[in-house]
């Protein structure tokens, strides 16, 4: 995590930082090593949002270029399930940014949990891919709500 709760102030990690999680309220210590990203982790190593996945310097730039109270904000559904978003905008959109694959299950658990979204694709190594398939007409009546491009490197 870029952010916890230091005296309720959302707070990047520092030396010897301790903090609150923002979404399950746990301890928090700063990792500020000179291996990975400077991040928070729980004390006792446990992740309280399954979606959580380790951020690398892609993911920490792209959400720097956006407002810091735009970024990593709790969204809680109805049945109380909560999970950190990337950015969450003033319009309520939410942002997820990726730079690992992701199994089709797990895009469309997140896509139906926040409902009102976009995703942010690394696509550095699809630079050298060739899209074969023609994109569809969306306006036609044959449109299919999934559609699957080859792609030839």
């Amino acid at each position: 995590m870029k952010y916890s709760l230091v005296n309720g102030i959302k707070t990047e990690p520092f030396k010897g930082g301790i903090g609150v999680c923002i979404c399950c309220g746990a301890t928090v210590v700063a990792k500020c090593g000179i291996k990975n990203i400077h991040h928070w982790a729980h004390l006792d190593l446990t992740e309280c949002d399954k979606w959580w996945e380790s951020e690398g310097i892609w993911h920490r730039k792209w959400k720097s270029y956006f407002p810091e109270e735009w970024q990593e904000i709790v969204h809680i559904a109805d049945d109380n399930e909560k999970h950190i978003a990337d950015l969450k905008t003033n319009y309520g959109v939410i942002v997820e940014f990726q730079n690992s694959p992701i199994s089709r299950e797990e895009l469309m658990s997140r896509e139906n949990f926040y409902q009102n979204m976009i995703w942010i694709v690394n696509g550095e190594k699809f630079k050298n891919f060739h899209i074969l398939d023609k994109l569809p007409n969306i306006e036609s009546e044959n449109f299919k709500d999934e559609v699957v491009l080859t792609f030839v490197k």
